[in-house]
C-alpha cells in the first residue's frame, strides 16, 4: 500500500541527501587516500539503511544491497596509491543504482498494479461520496465511504504478515465492526485512529440501516475528511 505521506516525503528526502553528498565526493576527489575509502564506506552504509527500510529482506532489497556491497563491502579494500579512477568508477555505478531506485520510487513503480488499482478505485467512490454530500444526500454518502473503508482495511488485513483473517468460520466475509476488532486486538493503529474507525463504523452502520436520524450530515462531512486522510496515512 502507498506510504503515509510524512514516511514518504523522508525517504525522498533521504535520497536526494544521499546523491548530493555523494556527487560532492566525487567532484573533489583528486586523488585516492585513505579518507576517501572511508567517507565513500560511510555512504554506502547510509545507502544500504534507506534500500532496507523501503525493500526489507524483498529480492529486490537483496538485490539493490548486494550492488552496494559488492563494490564497498566491508572486505573490500583497495590497493595502496593513486586509485581514484578506480575508487570513482565503483562509486558512479553504486550512485547510478540509487538514482535508478529513486526514479522507479517517485514514480510508484515499487507499489504492486493491484494496489495502486484499489487505491484509485477507493479515490473515485470518495468522490462519489463527497458529490452525493454536496446534493445533500448524506445518508448514502455515509454507506459509501464505508464501504470504501471496509474494503481497504480488509487488503490491509490481508497484506498483514501473518494476514489477519477476514472471513468467519461459515465462509461469509467478516464485516467492518469484525475488521476493526481484528485490528483492536493486533493494536494494528494507536488508541485514537481505532477510536476513530469505531466511530466510522457506527455511522456507516446507522446509514445502512435506514436510521439517518442517529447522525448529522456534519458527522458525515467529517467522515469523509477523516477516512481520506487516514487512507493517505496508514493505507
Amino acid at each position: 500500500m502507498p506510504l503515509p505521506s510524512e514516511l514518504d516525503r523522508k525517504i525522498r528526502l533521504r535520497f536526494d541527501e544521499l546523491i548530493n553528498e555523494v556527487e560532492e565526493l566525487l567532484a573533489e576527489l583528486d586523488e585516492y587516500n585513505r579518507e576517501h575509502y572511508l567517507r565513500f564506506r560511510e555512504w554506502a552504509v547510509k545507502t544500504s539503511g534507506l534500500l532496507m527500510m523501503i525493500f526489507g529482506d524483498s529480492k529486490d532489497g537483496e538485490k539493490y544491497i548486494s550492488i552496494v556491497e559488492r563494490h564497498h563491502g566491508p572486505g573490500i579494500y583497495l590497493p595502496v596509491g593513486p586509485n581514484e579512477e578506480i575508487l570513482s568508477s565503483s562509486v558512479q555505478s553504486t550512485l547510478a543504482t540509487l538514482k535508478g531506485v529513486r526514479d522507479n520510487y517517485v514514480n510508484g513503480f515499487y507499489i504492486s498494479l493491484d494496489n495502486q488499482i484499489i487505491a484509485n478505485v477507493s479515490a473515485d467512490y470518495m468522490e462519489q461520496a463527497e458529490a452525493l454530500l454536496d446534493a445533500g444526500y448524506f445518508v448514502p454518502a455515509a454507506v459509501l465511504c464505508g464501504a470504501v473503508l471496509e474494503n481497504r482495511l480488509r487488503s490491509y488485513c490481508e497484506n498483514l504478515d501473518p494476514p489477519t483473517e477476514t472471513v468467519k468460520p461459515n465462509g461469509e466475509s467478516k464485516t467492518l465492526g469484525a475488521l476493526i476488532s481484528e485490528l483492536d486486538r493486533i493494536k494494528a493503529f494507536d488508541k485514537q485512529t481505532r477510536k476513530m474507525l469505531r466511530a466510522w463504523a457506527d455511522i456507516r452502520n446507522a446509514a445502512a440501516h435506514g436510521r439517518g436520524d442517529d447522525f448529522t450530515r456534519e458527522q458525515v462531512e467529517l467522515m469523509l475528511l477523516g477516512i481520506n486522510g487516514f487512507l493517505a496515512n496508514h493505507l
